[in-house]
């Protein structure tokens, strides 16, 4: 009796069996189907990855279920359609190829490669000085002048600490105020420097001094609010001459006045009371008063806002009124 194959059910006969025409066709007819039927839905329920896929694609499998397994598993395998030569797409889930990975990375090479690197470690270099200066502290060798101290520093932002009770430097605004700490800001090393100095006191003064063109421009002192409303004092001056000088149309110059001041007093503030024949065309448009180291000074600048000569002769003169407090 003919027996069949365990894949295809293909019939086998036995040595003692006839040839049986119907069975060579039945079997051809299973195998034509075998080789051009199978599950084309390229989906297989045990199928997710291509791992899946390769555990499935062994040998044994009847030819229909490897094609079918191959359909399934080729959807997780990439092809070169899928390559991705541009940097328009926004498909997250597509390939970038390596031409263009290659491209992408010379023109970051170009921003920000080796020769910008130079720079780069200058800048940051040049920062971490800066913040290394940071709560340095003055020595007590330096504390008679915190102005040339501060000359001496690289640029950056500078928290000084005073050795001591305080700083009481020769080049201080006012000898009856103490000092604790300072911030130098510099622009330029030994160019351009502004001190700013804290006093002792919550109501001392700040006082503020800055350095260009070579040379200390001034302290300028700054009170609070407290000291304007408990100690501030209202003085009228004289006339005081004026320097003689001529201004140019639309230009300015300044003259430089030191009132008097009952003793134990101190100038806080000044502004313009009277004028003595002084020409229309010139006004005043800055005005600053300040004492240090017992010397009372009032700086005025006057504006020639016309386009005619403006001479100011000696005979001419101004008065203020001074706000001044008790030291």
């Amino acid at each position: 009796m003919a027996e069949t194959t365990e894949k295809y059910g293909l019939r086998t006969p036995s040595q003692n069996n006839f040839f049986d025409v119907k069975d060579v066709s039945e079997n051809m007819e299973k195998l034509e189907n075998a080789l051009t039927e199978f599950d084309d839905s390229g989906t297989v329920e045990d199928i997710k990855s291509f791992p899946d896929f390769l555990t499935k694609l062994v040998t044994g499998n009847k030819l229909a279920v490897t094609i079918r397994n191959l359909k399934a598993g080729l959807q997780f395998v990439l092809h070169a359609g899928q390559i991705v030569n541009n940097c328009v797409t926004d498909n997250a889930g597509l390939p970038l190829s390596a031409a263009q990975g290659k491209a992408l990375m010379d023109k970051y090479t170009q921003l920000y490669g080796f020769s910008c690197f130079p720079q780069l470690y200058s800048d940051l270099n040049t920062t971490n000085n800066n913040l290394g200066n940071i709560n340095s502290r003055l020595d007590t060798s330096l504390s008679s002048s915190v102005l040339d101290y501060a000359l001496t520093l690289p640029e950056g932002m500078h928290t000084v600490r005073f050795p001591g009770d305080g700083y009481t430097g020769a080049d201080i605004p006012n000898s009856y105020y103490r000092y604790s700490c300072a911030t130098i800001i510099v622009r330029s090393k030994g160019k351009i420097v502004t001190v700013l100095l804290y006093g002792i006191s919550t109501k001392a003064p700040l006082a503020v001094n800055s350095y260009d063109g070579g040379k200390w421009n001034g302290w300028d002192q700054y009170v609070t609010k407290d000291d304007l409303a408990t100690k501030l004092e209202l003085v009228a001056t004289d006339f005081l001459p004026l320097t003689a000088a001529t201004i140019q149309p639309n230009n300015y110059t300044f003259f430089i006045f030191n009132p008097s001041l009952p003793s134990g007093y101190i100038l806080v503030g000044a502004c313009l009371k009277d004028t003595n024949a002084l020409a229309r065309k010139v006004v005043p448009v800055y005005c600053n008063a300040s004492s240090s180291n017992g010397t009372h000074r009032i700086n005025l600048q006057l504006a020639n806002t016309s386009n005619d000569v403006v001479s100011i002769t000696a005979d001419m003169a101004i008065a203020f009124y001074l706000f001044v407090r008790k030291k």
